[in-house]
């Protein structure tokens, strides 16, 4: 799947077809990813209250490709939480 408003859509159905909350949480230069921001999906629900993460990742040179695509895709963005890991900028649900 090459396209990633299509992948996050997709993935989101899924998920919700089998009773899990997906989001998308976005990094700026993880430790996996050094050059980039990235997209992570996790899934929680149905006795996984901690998010979980998936195979699923998008990435971007730039900050805003990430934003564009996440809300073309009909997500809300949650600002970081306090204790949030320092490299986490915001989660999408």
């Amino acid at each position: 799947m090459r396209d990633p408003v299509q992948l996050v859509m997709t993935r989101q159905w899924e998920a919700a077809q089998r009773g899990m909350l997906s989001t998308w949480t976005v990094f700026d230069h993880p430790r996996d990813f050094p050059a980039a921001f990235v997209a992570r999906r996790f899934e929680s629900g149905k006795g996984t209250p901690e998010p979980v993460p998936t195979d699923d990742i998008i990435v971007a040179h730039e900050l805003e490709p990430l934003h564009e695509c996440l809300a073309r895709s009909g997500l809300t963005p949650l600002a970081r939480m306090e204790g949030d890991q320092p490299q986490i900028v915001e989660v999408w649900l």
